[in-house]
């Protein structure tokens, strides 16, 4: 697989990786910021709301208490919202949903401990399941706890409207992962070009072309090791540049050194021919063969006569004997 394919994938897989996860982050964080804000504006709806009840449930007034919470739950502000004195007595109740008969729908309760720890307290209580939220605030008159309110909010909307996003969102995490692949076989192609130039420039090398310049201009490890080569191929195209001289040089001392053996030659055969010649004529002359008279020749014999002497003398006479065609007698 070429190197621009593998790391177009590699960016590619890359890129989808993280629009899928930068999805999946955005619902998560978006489900979060939803709940913290119907968080916010029920705890604050029901500080209000405790504050409006603590009269009237002061006095008894439980008509005024229903009718309070009938109102806060018919705005759509909660799905259910509760009265509770401080011992555990539901006071009143409403709810978004009806059961049977068109009364409300009550899911929800709180246990006496739960009220103890909403007004021991002193503050929201909160706690969340599913997709509803549990908020009991302590209901107070004149700094002393009365009872507890507790509404009850649901982020099901809020989820559904999420969910109904869901496809619009991939849709769109599906456009931008095309549009970043297609960036990614860019970012292959522009990385993978000087490495392809890198390995057009190391073939020619190979093939002892040392001329082929590299032409990537770049910074980063590209860039260094694009520099690295174009120092080596210099190096190389030197060395090779003092090989040859070297060459030449040897070549050149040696033909100078075999012209210098040649003459020495000439010189040594002349010497020996010269040494040749020279010996001969000590050898005629050390057994000189002399003509007295027609027919006869004679020798004189000087110094010592050796057996190697001896040979010379008897060739010397018979050659001057044929010589001088003198009778042997």
């Amino acid at each position: 697989m070429k190197v621009a394919t593998q790391l177009s994938l590699l960016v590619g897989a890359t890129a989808l990786v993280s629009i899928l996860l930068l999805g999946a982050l955005l619902i998560v964080e978006t489900r979060r910021v939803v709940e913290s804000e119907i968080e916010d504006r029920s705890t604050a709806l029901l500080l209000s709301t405790g504050e409006l009840l603590a009269t009237p449930l002061a006095y008894g007034d439980h008509s005024s208490v229903n009718r309070l919470l009938e109102t806060i739950v018919q705005e759509n502000a909660l799905d259910e919202v509760y009265a509770f004195s401080v011992t555990g007595h539901m006071i009143a109740a409403h709810a978004a949903d009806t059961g049977p008969g068109g009364s409300p729908k009550l899911e929800h309760t709180l246990q006496p401990e739960q009220i103890n720890e909403v007004l021991q307290s002193g503050a929201p209580v909160i706690r969340a399941h599913d997709l509803d939220i549990d908020i009991a605030v302590p209901i107070t008159l004149g700094g002393h706890p009365i009872g507890v309110v507790l509404g009850v909010a649901s982020s099901e909307d809020a989820m559904a409207a999420i969910v109904a996003a869901a496809p619009r969102i991939g849709t769109a995490a599906l456009i931008v992962a095309l549009v970043a692949a297609l960036f990614a076989v860019g970012i292959g192609r522009y990385m993978a070009a000087p490495l392809k130039t890198l390995a057009a420039a190391a073939t020619a090398v190979g093939e002892g072309r040392l001329e082929a310049p590299t032409g990537i201009r770049r910074g980063g490890e590209v860039g260094a090791l694009a520099a690295a080569f174009t120092r080596m191929v210099e190096d190389l195209r030197v060395a090779r540049a003092e090989v040859a001289e070297q060459q030449h040089t040897l070549e050149r001392r040696v033909a100078e050194r075999t012209a210098e053996l040649e003459r020495a030659l000439e010189e040594l055969s002349a010497t020996a021919a010269e040494r040749e010649r020279l010996i001969n004529t000590v050898r005629e002359l050390s057994s000189p063969v002399l003509p007295v008279m027609e027919g006869v020749l004679g020798m004189p014999l000087i110094a010592g006569i050796d057996s190697e002497r001896a040979a010379n003398l008897i060739a010397a006479l018979l050659a001057g004997v044929q010589n001088h065609k003198a009778r042997v007698g």
